[in-house]
């Protein structure tokens, strides 16, 4: 009855009786990962923002806010307040980080065969000009 009341009384016990810092490290890193791992799963708040980052990947990352709202049967507004709290970015900034990461990452695998237009880019200085702002750097340019 008391660790249903406590439930944090084995956890202290079990710091208490550890014998090395790095055992009383170990046990808190799997305290606060479970907690973590059960809050996430249970939080309607994290689902609807994996949701629009999972509709945002597998629609070509082309859709903006109101059109995920709509196909999420929300409102931008909800969605918005969603990510300021789960991730602390609003969409739009988020997605355009995801965008240029992906966009980036077949740049740097494929240069020949890149197409910005297949990642939403109107043409290779928008492209450009996302990377600066993703990475603070400019893309050398082949000669």
């Amino acid at each position: 009855p008391r660790s249903t009341l406590f439930p944090y009384t084995t956890l202290f016990r079990s710091l208490k009786t550890a014998p090395s810092a790095a055992q009383r490290i170990s046990l808190l890193e799997a305290h606060f990962l479970a907690t973590i791992d059960r809050h996430w799963k249970n939080d309607h708040y994290t689902q609807l923002v994996r949701d629009s980052i999972g509709l945002y990947e597998t629609t070509a990352m082309i859709p903006n806010t109101n059109q995920l709202a709509e196909k999420l049967f929300t409102t931008s507004k909800t969605i918005n307040r969603y990510f300021h709290r789960t991730v602390g970015l609003p969409p739009k900034r988020f997605f355009s980080l995801i965008r240029a990461r992906a966009a980036l990452t077949s740049y740097l695998t494929a240069r020949n065969d890149f197409s910005p237009d297949a990642f939403g880019y109107y043409d290779q200085s928008h492209f450009h000009k996302a990377v600066r702002q993703f990475t603070g750097r400019s893309l050398s340019c082949p000669s």
